[in-house]
C-alpha cells in the first residue's frame, strides 16, 4: 500500500520521476511540502526544536545568517541545530552527533575558510571542497558538508540527501548512497542540468523531491483491532508490596540483575578464568578507527614515545613528591591552589589532607569492623583473609558520603574540568553519591594485590558505541593525541563505559576516583600507587593495539626503540589487556614503553581523614604486600557530577540502599538486606544535612547558578 498525503489518492501507480515530470507537477509537488513536514513533525522532547523550527532553520534562518553574502563564519552551536535537522529530516545515524558537538568554533572556522576559499578559487572541483569542509571537522562527511556548502551557496548547491539521490538519480527506487564525493558529483551535475529545465532553486528541488519520494513509499498495514472481551486486561492487580519499583532510562536499563561476587569479578587476572580473545570484529573496528590517518598516526607514536622518555626520567627521580597535595583548610586559598590545580591537571592525581578530623575517621572505622563482628556473614575478598569487603551501607560509609566536607573536597576537584559545551547537561558543583567498597587490609596481606589497571571499562574505549558515543579518543586515533583534553567533560556524557553488563564494571561518570583514609599508611604499607604519566599513559594504552614490534624479542638490545616499532599492517583483534565485562589491566609485557617498575609511584603518607584522588582515566595499583606494622584500611568515595546518566543511575542506587543490596553497578545478591545495624535516610539527615540526602536522590536538588537550571531541572524530573 503506498502513503496517500493531503487529499492524493492511494494508488499503484509510479510517481513523477525527474526525468519526466513537468513544471506544473513540479509546482505542485513543491507545494504540499509545509503539510508534510508539518505531519512528520512530532513534539518535540523538552529542550528540543521540532522538525518544523529545524526545517525554518535549514531553508531560512542558516542562509541569511551564514550565506557567502553574509561573510559570517557559523558557531557549533549552529553546526549542530543543522545535523540535528539531517538526521531527522533524513536517515538517522546514532553515533555520530556526539562527534559533530565536539567541533570547536576555531576549528569550524579554519575549515570553512579553507573550503569556502577554495570554493571560490576552484567552484567546479567539487570534490576538493567537500575534502577541505569535511577533514578537519569530526563527524562531517561528504553529505554534511555539502549541506554546509548548500548554506553557504544556497542558490547554486544542493544538499546531498537520500530523497534527492534516489529521485535524480535512481528513479525512486529505495538504493542508498554510499555518500562519497563522487557521488555528490554526479548528484550535483544531474541537479544543475534539472533546474536548468524546470528553473527551479536548489532549495525547491530539494524540497520538491522530498515530498515525491516520501509520498510514494510503503508503510505497514494497519492492524486489525481487537474487539474488547469486557474483562479487565493482564494479569490480577497487585498489591502496593509487591509491586516493582519503576526503573528509570538510561544505562542499566533493561539488563538483569548481576551475578553474585566479589571484586575479583571485575580483574580477569584475579578471577582465576582463562583469557578470552576478542571477536574478530575487533580487527575491523581497530582499522575503521584509523583509515585514512596511519600516516599521522605513525608521526604521532614517535612523538609519544620520545614524550614517554623524558617524562620517565623526571618520575623516576622524583617518586612519591610529585603527587601534589594540599590541607582541606587551604581549598579556597587561591595562592596555594593555583599551583595544586597545575600539578593535579598535570599528574591526574592528588591528596587533600585532613578533609575530616583524624579521631572522626578513625571512629568511622571501629563502626565498621563492629558493623563486620555484628554480621559474620558478610562477604570480603581474599576469603582467607579479608582485606576488601562487599559491603556499601555501613555505618561509616554511609555517614562519609554525606560528611559536608567531603562533598566540598569533590566540588573543588571536580571544578579542575572543563565544560566547552555550555548547553550540556552537566554541574560540577553538585556532587552525587557512588556507593562502592571499603578496604581493611591486615598487615603482611599479599592476597589483595591488584596490578597496574584503569576503571570505567575496558574494550569500550575503542568501540563506537562505548568512548566512541562522545568521540572521547578520537585526536588520538587521528594522530592528534596533544589535542586530546583528557578534562573534557562534555564529551563524556553519552559515554557507555558498560557494554557487557560488567560485574562492577562502572555506568556512572565518575570524574575522579578516590578513597578516603582511616589508617596511616606510608608507601609499601598496602597503599595505592599512581602513573604519574597520566595523559601520556592514557594515551599509549590507547594507541598501543595499533602498534607491534618488529623484533619481537624483548631482551633484545633495542626493543624499545622506535625503529623496532611499525603499525601493524593487518590489524588484529588484540586489545591488551582489555577483556569484555572486565576492567583495562596493564603490565610490562603488554605496555613497555610505560615501563611501569618505574613508573608507578606509591601515594605521600596518609593519616586518617585524608582523601586520595585519582582522574578517570588514570593507572593505578595497590601494592602487591602489605609491609607495614598496622591496617592500611580505607573508604572507596569517588567524585561525580550531576548528569542526566547519574541521575538515573541514583533511582536505582536508592532503592538498593532502601533494600540494603548492592548498587547498581556491583555483583548482585541479598548483600546487607538482611544485615544488623544498616542505616538507613534518617542517619544520612543526620550526618549530611539536606546536601546529604540530595547526594544519593533522597531529596531535590536546587540550581544555584544560571548554567545549572537545566540540568537540575531534569535531574529533579528523574529522581521524584
Amino acid at each position: 500500500m503506498l502513503r496517500g498525503f493531503f487529499g492524493r489518492k492511494e494508488s499503484n501507480t509510479v510517481p513523477e520521476m525527474a526525468e519526466t515530470i513537468d513544471a506544473k507537477a513540479f509546482k505542485d509537488a513543491l507545494g504540499r511540502y509545509p503539510a508534510l513536514i508539518k505531519s512528520l513533525s512530532k513534539p518535540p522532547k523538552e529542550g528540543q526544536l521540532s522538525l518544523e523550527e529545524l526545517d525554518s532553520f535549514r531553508y531560512n534562518g542558516a542562509p541569511m545568517a551564514y550565506s557567502s553574502k553574509t561573510g559570517r563564519t557559523m558557531e557549533s552551536k549552529d553546526l549542530q541545530k543543522l545535523f540535528e535537522w539531517k538526521m531527522r529530516h533524513g536517515v538517522f545515524r546514532p553515533g555520530l552527533s556526539g562527534k559533530v558537538a565536539s567541533n570547536s568554533n576555531e576549528t569550524i572556522a579554519a575549515a570553512f575558510k579553507d573550503g569556502f576559499t577554495y570554493y571560490a578559487e576552484k567552484p567546479s572541483d567539487i570534490a576538493g571542497v567537500l575534502e577541505k569542509l569535511s577533514k578537519p571537522l569530526k563527524g562531517v562527511g561528504p553529505a554534511t558538508a555539502s549541506l554546509l556548502l548548500a548554506v553557504h551557496d544556497p542558490s547554486n548547491v544542493v544538499f546531498f540527501s537520500d530523497e534527492l539521490y534516489r529521485w535524480l538519480l535512481q528513479d525512486g527506487k529505495k538504493v542508498s548512497p554510499k555518500y562519497t564525493a563522487k557521488e555528490f558529483e554526479e548528484l550535483f551535475s544531474k541537479a544543475k542540468s534539472f533546474m536548468s529545465r524546470i528553473k527551479c532553486t536548489p532549495i525547491e528541488l530539494e524540497k520538491a523531491a522530498f515530498v515525491i519520494i516520501k509520498e510514494n513509499e510503503p508503510v505497514p498495514e494497519p492492524k486489525p483491532t481487537k474487539v474488547s472481551s469486557g474483562l479487565p486486561r493482564g494479569r490480577p492487580k497487585k498489591p502496593d508490596s509487591e509491586k516493582k519499583v519503576k526503573v528509570p532510562s538510561g544505562r542499566g536499563r533493561g539488563r538483569p540483575p548481576k551475578r553474585e561476587g566479589d571484586i575479583s569479578s571485575v580483574f580477569a587476572s584475579l578471577s582465576g578464568g582463562e583469557a578470552v580473545p576478542l571477536p574478530t570484529r575487533f580487527a575491523e573496528l581497530k582499522s575503521s578507527l584509523i583509515h585514512g590517518h596511519e600516516a599521522s598516526l605513525i608521526a604521532s607514536w614517535s612523538r609519544l614515545l620520545a614524550s614517554l622518555r623524558s617524562e620517565i626520567e623526571l618520575i623516576s627521580t622524583a617518586g612519591s613528591s610529585i603527587i601534589p597535595s594540599i590541607p582541606f583548610s587551604e581549598i579556597r586559598n587561591h595562592s596555594r591552589a593555583l599551583p595544586f590545580s597545575h600539578a593535579i591537571r598535570k599528574r591526574g592525581a592528588a591528596v587533600i589532607k585532613n578533609v575530616v578530623p583524624e579521631e572522626e575517621a578513625l571512629g568511622w572505622k571501629e563502626e565498621i569492623k563492629a558493623y563486620i563482628a555484628r554480621n559474620p556473614g558478610t562477604k570480603a575478598f581474599p576469603k582467607d583473609n579479608p582485606a576488601v569487603y562487599e559491603l556499601y551501607w555501613s555505618p561509616g560509609q554511609v555517614k562519609a558520603r554525606a560528611h559536608p566536607s567531603v562533598l566540598q573536597t569533590q566540588r573543588f576537584l571536580m571544578r579542575f574540568w572543563n565544560n566547552r559545551d555550555k548547553e550540556a547537561l552537566i554541574s560540577t558543583e553538585i556532587p552525587v553519591s557512588y556507593a562502592d567498597r571499603l578496604r581493611i587490609r591486615q598487615p603482611g596481606d599479599s592476597g589483595f594485590a591488584l596490578g597496574p589497571h584503569v576503571d570505567g571499562g575496558s574494550v569500550e574505549r575503542w568501540e563506537m558505541e562505548g568512548y566512541g558515543k562522545g568521540g572521547v579518543y578520537d585526536a588520538v586515533f587521528e594522530g592528534r593525541w596533544e589535542d586530546f583534553d583528557p578534562w573534557e567533560s562534555s564529551c563524556r556524557l553519552k559515554v557507555e563505559s558498560d557494554l557487557y553488563n560488567g560485574a562492577g564494571a562502572c555506568s556512572m561518570f565518575r570524574m575522579f576516583q578516590g578513597w578516603l583514609s582511616m589508617s596511616s599508611t606510608g608507601p609499601g604499607e598496602g597503599t595505592l600507587l599512581v602513573n604519574p604519566l597520566f595523559k601520556l599513559a592514557t594515551v599509549y594504552y590507547v594507541l598501543r593495539p595499533f602498534f607491534e614490534p618488529r623484533n619481537g624479542n624483548k631482551e633484545a638490545s633495542g626493543y624499545l626503540d622506535e625503529r623496532n616499532w611499525i603499525l601493524s599492517e593487518n590489524q588484529s583483534s588484540v586489545l591488551q589487556g582489555a577483556t569484555m565485562g572486565c576492567t583495562q589491566e596493564l603490565n610490562e609485557t603488554l605496555h613497555p614503553h610505560l615501563e611501569l617498575e618505574k613508573t608507578m609511584v606509591h601515594v605521600p603518607d596518609v593519616g586518617p581523614g585524608d582523601y586520595v584522588a585519582w582522574h578517570c582515566d588514570s593507572i593505578h595499583a595497590v601494592d602487591k604486600l602489605h609491609a607495614g606494622r598496622g591496617d592500611s584500611s580505607v573508604m572507596y568515595i569517588p567524585a561525580c557530577p550531576l548528569t542526566e546518566v547519574n541521575a538515573s543511575y541514583l533511582v536505582r542506587q536508592r532503592e538498593a540502599f532502601l533494600n540494603g543490596t548492592p548498587g547498581p553497578d556491583f555483583p548482585g545478591g541479598k548483600g546487607e538486606s538482611e544485615h544488623a545495624g544498616r542505616m538507613g535516610r534518617a542517619d544520612i539527615e543526620d550526618a549530611g544535612g539536606e546536601d546529604g540526602l540530595r547526594a544519593m536522590g533522597l531529596a531535590s536538588w536546587e540550581a544555584q547558578f544560571e548554567s545549572e537550571r537545566q540540568i537540575v531541572r531534569v535531574a529533579n524530573s528523574i529522581v521524584t
